[in-house]
């Protein structure tokens, strides 16, 4: 009898070791409090998701609401469809009674039930026409059947049956992405003045352009803290062509007169790019930028020790311009667009200046991604020597990070190494997603200290089968960019950072040895490549490179080591300007190797179960013997 308890006993101890090591993992994020928020999935708001993340026991608990008295379907996805994602199903019967599964999805058909149950349910109601449930997970279960949750993109997918037996859905179904852990801002707008910077401006009839308007504000007879920035856009048409923007400011030489220099042009745009037109319009004196929106964000809200200082000088009138990327695939013409930027200010000055910085790789064909590639990386780098110049001794504290790429990008991540030792990263996000391009706090603030290395790197996909073309860096949403946007202070005139290969390094390498350029391809848009030799490779760069080369594996592979890791010409625009010099990953680099709770909780559990294991075996024998004898 005691040798069937201490048997029991064994197992009992195995199973809750283990058990015990998988529900301990979770998120990496280690604060203690409460991310909470709410959205509605769907245009026609049926189906209203709230969640509360709780950092302290790393767990996620959601609410749904959804215009059905059939099941609801809610689910994590690595890219927005059915396939890899992590599925719960759950409602209510007519007489009350609930139900619920945990699932996960190999494609388009019926998901299957997950061996180990992970989703709790905690409550199902149904009040026509509305059903709603209440659930909660782990952030990371650690099960390989479950998606983890981070504190970046998540790709969420639902669904609505008109039953509750488990048919397809339809129509009822979508995808979002959201952020989990963005902290609820408490900002009230009607507790704050404001001042507004907005464009009414007819987008021109062209698949891309870049339009530029000037702006004022009324002069402030003492300093100011700007303590947030609201996009503006005014309607359906600006939401979906208004790409991004950034707001400069504009300053004047000294001994010349803003209102002189600024004043006439106040309301009028152009082509951003336009030499042409340029003679008039001073936007050289307006290279310093304040704020930046991308498709999809939301409203940015500083710590409460930063604001944005304005005015330069008092008594004066400010003087702005925005510089709008219209998105217009259709052409349309005569379409009057209304956007901007609300800046919300206070008069009581905070301890900290903020300044912005872009780290980016340049936007140019340096930057082109192979027919046919999945996961190929492109590095931009803002090397040792331009932090060595424009990072003050007691360092510049990183607050928030904004990652923009375009429709090919799938990944970003931004690396910082002090000498040959990665830190922490700043930022990842493994689930980019175009329409979703929101500014983050960052969970923990950053130390940028002189002579660090900061590192943006994109990860594209480039499986367009209709056209089989490369992409190359540039301004249309079909091009490509690739650049980290960073909140920082104290301020400073610290405003770019990047590198690239140079144009002619980066055509040896197919082999072009000769090349001219010509017009672009729209107003305002950067030159076009020809090729003039080889004689294999003549015709215009996107054209030849996509059809003429012969793309072979040997030459992916280290075309794909040249662009992630090999070396490049820097760039930096802060006091002192940088345009020389190379830069590259440290070498000896030590890599950040992030935690893996999973790992560790699961190596943990079971060296205390084998530990304990051992002990009761050794009891077994010891009384197997006493027995025997």
């Amino acid at each position: 009898m005691i040798y069937k308890v201490l048997l029991t006993l064994l197992v009992i101890t195995l199973t809750h070791t283990n058990c015990q090591a998988r529900n301990t993992k979770g998120s990496q994020i280690q604060q203690d409090s409460i991310r909470s928020g709410e959205e509605y999935l769907d245009l026609e708001q049926n189906y209203l998701l709230k969640w509360n993340v709780s950092l302290t026991e790393k767990r996620i608990y959601f609410e749904v609401t959804a215009k059905t008295t059939g099941y609801i379907g809610f689910g994590i996805s690595p890219n927005g469809g059915m396939a890899g994602a992590d599925i719960f199903i759950a409602g209510a019967y007519q007489n009350g009674s609930q139900y619920s599964s945990d699932r996960h999805a190999e494609g388009e058909f019926t998901p299957i039930i997950d061996t180990t149950s992970d989703w709790v349910l905690t409550s199902a109601s149904e009040t026509a026409p509305h059903t709603t449930i209440r659930f909660n997970r782990l952030l990371n279960t650690c099960d390989e059947e479950d998606y983890p949750i981070t504190d970046a993109t998540v790709r969420v997918i639902y669904a609505m049956g008109d039953t509750d037996t488990l048919e397809h859905h339809g129509a009822n179904k979508g995808t979002k992405s959201i952020n989990f852990f963005l902290e609820d801002d408490n900002f009230d707008p009607e507790k704050n003045d404001s001042f507004d910077i907005i464009a009414t401006s007819v987008m021109p009839a062209q698949e891309t352009s870049y339009w530029c308007t000037f702006h004022n504000v009324s002069a402030f007879s003492e300093k100011k803290h700007v303590i947030a920035f609201e996009p503006v856009l005014e309607g359906e048409l600006a939401l979906a062509h208004t790409h991004h923007f950034t707001l400069f400011k504009c300053i004047a030489p000294e001994n010349v007169n803003p209102d002189e220099l600024f004043g006439p042009v106040v309301g009028q745009g152009l082509h951003c790019f336009d030499s042409e037109n340029q003679e008039n319009f001073p936007k050289g004196y307006c290279t310093t930028p304040v704020y930046g929106w991308s498709k999809g964000g939301k409203r940015t809200v500083f710590p409460s020790n930063v604001g944005l200082p304005v005015p330069d000088k008092l008594n004066e009138n400010e003087y702005y311009y925005i510089e709008t990327h219209f998105d217009n695939p259709q052409n349309l013409s005569g379409k009057e667009i209304k956007s901007g930027v609300r800046a919300y200010y206070i008069n009581n000055l905070r301890e900290h200046d903020a300044g912005m910085l872009i780290v980016n790789h340049d936007t140019s064909p340096a930057l082109t991604v192979p027919v046919e590639s999945e996961n190929f990386i492109i590095s931009g780098h803002c090397s040792s020597a331009c932090t060595e110049k424009e990072v003050p001794e007691e360092g510049l504290t990183l607050f928030n990070n904004l990652f923009h790429s375009h429709l090919a990008g799938r990944k970003m991540k931004l690396r910082h190494f002090r000498g040959n030792k990665e830190l922490p990263w700043i930022g990842v996000d493994d689930h980019y997603d175009f329409n979703y391009q929101q500014s983050i706090p960052l969970s923990t603030y950053v130390k940028l200290e002189k002579g660090d290395q900061l590192t943006v790197e994109c990860t594209y996909d480039n499986f367009n089968k209709s056209e089989n073309r490369i992409i190359t860096g540039g301004l249309s949403t079909r091009e490509e960019m690739c650049e980290a946007i960073l909140w920082y202070y104290p301020k400073r005139e610290f405003i770019l950072c990047g590198s690239a290969q140079d144009i002619p390094s980066h055509f040896a390498q197919f082999g072009i040895t000769n090349f001219t350029t010509k017009d672009p391809a729209y107003p305002g848009g950067f030159p076009v490549y020809d090729i003039l030799a080889p004689e294999t490779l003549t015709g215009e760069y996107v054209e030849s490179i996509s059809f003429k080369f012969n793309w072979t594996q040997e030459f992916r592979e280290a075309y794909q080591r040249e662009k992630s890791t090999g070396e490049q010409v820097n760039y930096c625009l802060g006091v002192e300007s940088i345009n020389e010099g190379t830069v590259k990953y440290p070498e000896n680099l030590e890599e950040f190797v992030p935690e893996n709770e999973c790992s560790r909780s699961e190596n943990s559990g079971y060296t205390v179960s084998i530990s304990i294991a051992v002990l009761l075996l050794a009891i077994l024998q010891t009384f197997h013997v006493i027995v025997s004898t």
